[in-house]
């Protein structure tokens, strides 16, 4: 589950794609190492979907994970990635659930399963708020 939150204005947008990210080689990484570090080099990606996501007027509480200074969105549009997809990515991408009220209520995608993949990465490609985030949720 994903939720997007971020520094800005209520109708600000943040617009960027979802990739899984593979180990090629058996790449050894420690819980919470950037991908970045290791260098584009030890992972096949494949872009799954493109999110476009913009913020709400709802706001987190004061020292929360999300703080009273961010504003979560409630609306977030997925668009699954169809070019270049194996059978596998194929399936994984159709299960794709989207949450979103668009009524200042908070909005989230869920992605039901990303099969042997070892991170989901998001990449943003535009990006109006000051700063974002995504509060990531694994469900089992």
């Amino acid at each position: 589950m994903v939720r997007l939150f971020g520094v800005g204005s209520a109708n600000d947008t943040v617009v960027g794609d979802f990739y899984m990210a593979e180990r090629i080689n058996n790449t050894a990484i420690a819980e919470g190492e950037a991908i970045d570090r290791l260098g584009a080099a030890a992972y096949f990606t494949t872009k799954i979907a493109t999110l476009t996501a913009t913020l709400g007027t709802q706001a987190g509480v004061a020292g929360g994970v999300v703080s009273d200074t961010e504003l979560l969105a409630d609306t977030m549009v997925i668009s699954s990635e169809t070019t270049f997809l194996t059978h596998r990515e194929a399936v994984l991408t159709s299960d794709i659930v989207t949450f979103s009220p668009a009524d200042n209520t908070i909005a989230e995608v869920v992605f039901s399963d990303f099969g042997n993949s070892d991170m989901l990465v998001f990449v943003a490609t535009t990006v109006n708020p000051t700063s974002y985030n995504l509060l990531v949720r694994q469900v089992v």
